[in-house]
């Protein structure tokens, strides 16, 4: 697994991990370390976070902050899959 820039935040999702970068993206790992896929952002991210169910740690949504003042932004299930 190697980022394009300082790791943010991290969150489980249901077939890997998302990670959120310093440079303005969501990347997503699968389990083997193998990046699936990349999401830029507008601005840079300010907080990030992973909603999950109670019987399951594994996210369900996942919640990004932007700095530039924007609402926050979610990323529901199907986005999610890999």
């Amino acid at each position: 697994m190697l980022l394009q820039a300082l790791p943010l935040g991290i969150a489980r999702s249901h077939k890997g991990f998302l990670v959120g970068c310093t440079n303005s993206t969501v990347q997503c790992f699968n389990l083997k370390g193998k990046r699936t896929f990349c999401v830029n952002l507008p601005s840079p991210i300010l907080a990030m976070h992973g909603l999950e169910t109670a019987q399951q740690k594994i996210a369900k949504c996942l919640v990004v902050s932007l700095t530039n003042g924007m609402p926050v932004r979610s990323f529901g299930h199907a986005f999610l899959k890999t």
